[in-house]
């Protein structure tokens, strides 16, 4: 076996080999990188979650602040016999109204991060896939290539017997 095409077809085995590595590295990179970012989205949706209902307190609280004053003026004013049960309860329902809001918008925000994160999910499962059939198709590439090589360099004499028991009808072993 000469040594070139040997050399040729060991230089396309190892960069077939190098091509495969690479294509599996950079889908567990892809991985990574997606399974990282389906963990921030949750952690996100938590987030949103809690901060809804510290924005719903807060509304809430702001609220009786309100209505308190709202109550010690109209006691001090003598507004609607010392009463102003009127003017609570349209405060209470606003107030109401807004405390919900706050927690419907922190719902929808925890919603998306959740959603996000089963995409982010989706899309580690999809880089890992694609990089096995990445890899296997550089591996099948390199193998067919070199075959090439060799059939190129070797002939198509489908022979793979070693050299010192191709001749052996003179009596000599053909080395």
């Amino acid at each position: 076996m000469p040594a070139i095409p040997a050399i040729a077809i060991a230089v396309t085995v190892v960069a077939a080999a190098a091509t495969a590595a690479a294509a599996y590295s950079s889908a567990q990179s892809q991985k990574n990188a997606a399974n990282y970012n389906a963990q921030m989205e949750q952690y996100n949706a938590e987030i949103q979650n809690q901060q809804g209902q510290q924005d719903a307190q807060n509304i809430e609280e702001q609220g009786e602040i309100i209505q308190g004053k709202a109550r010690a003026a109209a006691a001090a004013s003598g507004l609607f016999g010392g009463s102003s049960d009127d003017i609570q309860y349209v405060d209470l329902v606003r107030n109401d109204q807004d405390a919900l809001a706050a927690k419907y918008r922190a719902e929808i925000g925890a919603y998306n991060a959740t959603s996000q994160a089963g995409l982010d999910t989706m899309n580690a499962s999809a880089a890992n896939t694609a990089g096995a059939f990445s890899a296997g198709g550089a591996l099948l590439n390199g193998a067919g290539q070199s075959f090439n090589q060799y059939n190129a360099s070797y002939g198509n004499n489908n022979s793979v017997t070693p050299v010192f028991a191709a001749n052996t009808s003179s009596g000599s072993p053909g080395f």
